[in-house]
């Protein structure tokens, strides 16, 4: 099996995929860099202003809660560049997403996202 290798400018790609949360319920994305567990902890809320942000909230060193503010869009939306996480022995994390609204029956979206980590 192919395991191939994601370089974009001087970053290589470390993770990406596509999940479908359920409904409003919080999801949690886990990988291994460099034999550590990393663990994201993904929130989709609403706001009056329907500005789309994102706020970064550390929890541990390995463990941060992403939360997106108004990424109601069916057609995708997604902030206007990579989103810095922080750094892994001195090289800059960051996640790109484009994150989309299933439906307007529930709150469930699709999250199509990326993470880089400087070379």
């Amino acid at each position: 099996m192919l395991n191939p290798t994601i370089k974009i400018g001087n970053k290589n790609v470390v993770a990406t995929g596509v999940f479908i949360t359920f409904n409003d319920e919080p999801s949690i994305l886990e990988f291994k860099i460099k034999k550590e567990l990393y663990t994201f902890n993904f929130h989709f809320k609403n706001t009056e202003s329907e500005k789309i942000q994102v706020k970064l909230s550390p929890i541990s060193d390995r463990e941060v809660q992403l939360d997106f503010f108004n990424f109601n869009s069916a057609l995708g939306s997604s902030p206007i560049k990579p989103h810095h996480l922080g750094k892994i022995s001195g090289k800059s994390l960051y996640l790109n997403a484009l994150i989309k609204k299933l439906n307007d029956q529930n709150q469930s979206k699709v999250v199509e996202y990326s993470f880089y980590l400087e070379n």
